[in-house]
């Protein structure tokens, strides 16, 4: 894929601290909070769980075949080195500090797999794979990892449970 996506799945830019999550000025995306606290990333989620409930209500149509669809990213969060290698390779799909856009975050767990860090959990849509793929390979801090790599009985049983939510 070719382009900027450094607004691609960043609709959503809640105000924390009474500022912007992030700035999208530069055409790519930087915090305007510190990326090392964990609330942030607790909060903002929290955020934007509620706005897609506001938004789209309950689902209509059950989930099925996802893996057609695109993966779940187990993103470590608190973990960067700053360095933008993974926003260049991602053509700013991730952002200054590592993390994947916001509009794929779903979920956060703090002891999965025993993770030090809270875990992230995102929806990446299938055409956006290489671009993490691309990503992975140059980030020296091993923070992305595809669920169905990592846990993939986890991963299979979880499947196996979405056309009945």
């Amino acid at each position: 894929m070719i382009g900027n996506y450094g607004t691609l799945f960043r609709q959503f830019n809640p105000l924390v601290d009474d500022r912007p999550l992030y700035t999208l000025d530069q055409g790519y995306t930087t915090w305007n909070v510190d990326p090392y606290h964990v609330a942030y990333f607790t909060q903002v989620l929290h955020m934007a769980l509620q706005q897609r409930t506001q938004l789209v209500g309950q689902p209509t149509a059950p989930m099925v075949d996802l893996s057609r669809l695109g993966r779940i990213l187990c993103f470590s969060t608190l973990l960067t080195t700053h360095d933008g290698i993974t926003l260049a390779e991602s053509n700013c799909f991730l952002d200054e500090s590592d993390v994947p856009p916001i509009d794929t975050w779903y979920y956060l767990e703090n002891n999965f797999l025993d993770a030090e860090r809270p875990m992230l959990f995102c929806w990446i849509p299938k055409p956006f794979e290489p671009l993490m793929e691309a990503a992975t390979q140059v980030e020296m801090m091993q923070s992305y990892v595809w669920l169905d790599v990592a846990a993939p009985h986890f991963y299979h049983q979880l499947l196996a449970k979405l056309p009945h939510l």
